[in-house]
C-alpha cells in the first residue's frame, strides 16, 4: 500500500476504533502517523505489504490488543 491509501485506512481506524473525529483525529495523524510510516517503511520504498496493515495499525493506535476482525 502507498503512503496515501495507507492514511486513509488510518483514518478509518482510528474513527472506529478511537472514537476521533475532526481536529482531534487530523491532530492525532499529524502527530503519529508519519514516525509510524517511517518505523514501517525501513527501506524506504514508500510502499508497505498489505500484510503488514494490522500491525502497522495497531502500532499506530498504540494498541497491540486492537481486534481489527470488527471493523
Amino acid at each position: 500500500m502507498n503512503k496515501k491509501w495507507t492514511q486513509v485506512a488510518s483514518k478509518e481506524v482510528l474513527q472506529k476504533q478511537k472514537k476521533l473525529e475532526g481536529e482531534a483525529l487530523d491532530k492525532y495523524m499529524n502527530q503519529y502517523f508519519g514516525r509510524t510510516w517511517e518505523h514501517f517503511d525501513v527501506n524506504e520504498k514508500n510502499m508497505l505489504d498489505a500484510l503488514d496493515m494490522p500491525a502497522f495499525m495497531k502500532y499506530l493506535c498504540s494498541d497491540q490488543s486492537l481486534d481489527l476482525d470488527n471493523i
